[in-house]
């Protein structure tokens, strides 16, 4: 494991315990993207201690899956209507939970790799991200966009997930590729992912600097 998925793994912490700062007058969304940021942390860690005693981290991927994408629904449904209705919102979180059940009970199971429910999440999340720029955008009302942590939010998740799409769908290819292609593509993957809780750090950043004043 090189060092790039140490630090990977350890980034989270750094927004969650800046988020810990100003907690008790966040907004609903705010505070349940810190919750969101914890749990990472803390999966990923017993994810690791996991996998260097039995050898696999799956369950604890899947788990991640379903619960960063209904929490970031959940934040989603804060920072889109009217745009896109609490309706629509809902309805897709309970889809996407429906196939995420499909997927570990009839299809890869606990401990498949889940190639096509990345894949479901990637672009469920893509188009949640886009959505909020262009409600911005049509809306007309925000002077400065990245002065808020919505637009550090949807930043981070449109790079995040449009730079591993393509990891995502053709994960099972990837996985029987040379070691030097499979760890060059994961080194990636790593480095993406210290991105997107870089970003992530920013919003919070900006979420406590809009408390200060509002």
């Amino acid at each position: 494991m090189d060092a790039f998925t140490y630090i990977g793994i350890g980034i989270p912490l750094l927004p969650a315990i800046l988020s810990l700062f100003g907690w008790k007058h966040f907004p609903p969304e705010v505070k349940t993207f810190s919750v969101l940021i914890w749990v990472t942390f803390i999966n990923g860690l017993a994810a690791f201690i996991w996998e260097l005693t039995w050898g696999t981290n799956m369950p604890f991927f899947h788990f991640y899956i379903l619960v960063e994408t209904v929490l970031l629904i959940r934040i989603f449904s804060a920072l889109l209507p009217p745009f896109i209705s609490y309706k629509v919102l809902n309805t897709i979180l309970v889809i996407f939970s429906a196939l995420w059940t499909f997927n570990v009970l009839f299809d890869d199971g606990i401990t498949g790799y889940p190639t096509y429910i990345l894949a479901v999440k990637g672009s469920l999340l893509i188009c949640l991200a886009v959505s909020w720029f262009i409600k911005v955008q049509r809306e007309r009302k925000i002077q400065h966009p990245e002065r808020l942590f919505a637009f550090w939010l949807s930043t981070g998740v449109l790079i995040f997930f449009c730079g591993n799409m393509l990891l995502f769908i053709f994960s099972n290819f990837i996985f029987v590729q040379a070691q030097h292609v499979y760890v060059a593509i994961w080194g990636t993957h790593a480095i993406l992912v210290i991105l997107l809780y870089l970003i992530y750090t920013i919003a919070i950043i900006w979420a406590r600097k809009n408390l200060t004043l509002s």
